[in-house]
């Protein structure tokens, strides 16, 4: 019987406080009024129903603030390894909305089929003379026995087509951005704003430095997969992997670079943006690596990797405002 009655007193208390503060649901994430913030947290860790956003029963949080193109974002932290996986999900997300948007995707095709082209004959001269490259590369081995002179030409020759691999996606994703700059800001414009985020063109001269500074990575990158290459043994498979994880690193700079220009002011934002979902941009830009090797498969997913990096961008710069990391992406 007791219990009974301190159970309805408290009910009824939890209620009057409801009421009080215009609840009608239980207790909020965020409360945008300090005077009624400490007692709506008192109450929610009596409660124990919700998360509360502060440091202190009695010194609650404000609103952070929320830079142009984000809103409130609260997700759950993810470590290294789980922000890494959440990267292709958001390649998913994009090519499910090109698929809803048709037009979008035959644009997004057409710069990254002429560009293609291009790579594609330059690729196919890489293997078909890279015998004689190496060659004139490696007269120093003439005198060698010729197991040894072999073995070294062979292990040049497959470092010199994964370097040539590994450069030829990275400026592929440059160049294409560039060319088609038109088609692609259309497909970012209509992604961010079908998802709510505010944004501003970028203009002309930061496609041009984009451009500029990813060959400058895209050569350094190649460099080191030659130089893997050549190492006894391992050279094959470390630059392999090398070449994956280095053109992984700069697709997602190279993608995600255009929408978080458009979404943050200042470099100090964009930098904030991207520190806030950790190793996504990461597994993003190796999923799409691993996916532009595969001959003609560039030119169909290119728009919706530039539609996937305009959602990742968003929900970084929101997960910056917020102070958290987002959530790992649903398939669309």
């Amino acid at each position: 019987m007791d219990r009974r009655k301190v159970k309805s007193s408290r009910a009824r208390v939890v209620e009057a406080s409801d009421g009080a503060c215009g609840w009608s649901s239980g207790p909020p994430v965020l409360w945008q009024n300090r005077s009624r913030g400490r007692l709506a947290q008192l109450v929610a860790r009596f409660l124990h129903t919700e998360e509360v956003i502060g440091s202190s029963p009695v010194s609650p949080t404000a609103r952070p603030s929320v830079p142009r193109g984000s809103s409130s974002f609260h997700g759950p932290k993810l470590g290294g390894v789980s922000a890494f996986l959440a990267g292709p999900g958001y390649l998913a997300r994009g090519v499910g909305w090109t698929l809803r948007h048709p037009r979008a995707l035959l644009l997004g095709m057409i710069p990254a089929l002429l560009v293609g082209l291009v790579y594609a004959a330059a690729v196919v001269a890489l293997v078909v003379y890279a015998d004689e490259i190496v060659i004139a590369a490696t007269g120093f081995a003439e005198s060698w026995a010729t197991l040894a002179r072999d073995a070294m030409r062979l292990a040049v020759g497959i470092a010199l087509v994964l370097a040539g691999l590994a450069l030829a996606v990275i400026t592929f994703t440059a160049v294409v951005l560039a060319v088609g700059a038109p088609f692609y800001d259309r497909i970012t414009d209509a992604v961010l704003a079908e998802a709510g985020g505010e944004h501003e063109s970028h203009t002309v001269f930061d496609v041009v430095g984009d451009v500029i500074v990813s060959l400058l990575w895209a050569a350094l990158a190649a460099l080191a997969t030659l130089a893997a290459g050549v190492i006894p043994l391992v050279g094959a498979p470390l630059a392999a992997v090398l070449g994956v994880g280095l053109g992984g690193v700069l697709l997602g700079r190279e993608l995600t670079s255009p929408p978080l220009q458009s979404l943050t002011p200042t470099p100090a934002a964009r930098s904030a943006a991207t520190r806030s979902v950790r190793r996504t941009p990461t597994g993003f830009g190796v999923v799409c690596h691993l996916a532009f090797l595969v001959p003609g498969l560039a030119v169909v997913l290119m728009p919706g990797a530039v539609a996937g990096a305009a959602l990742l961008s968003l929900d970084a710069v929101r997960a910056s405002s917020a102070g958290r990391v987002p959530p790992r992406p649903r398939p669309a």
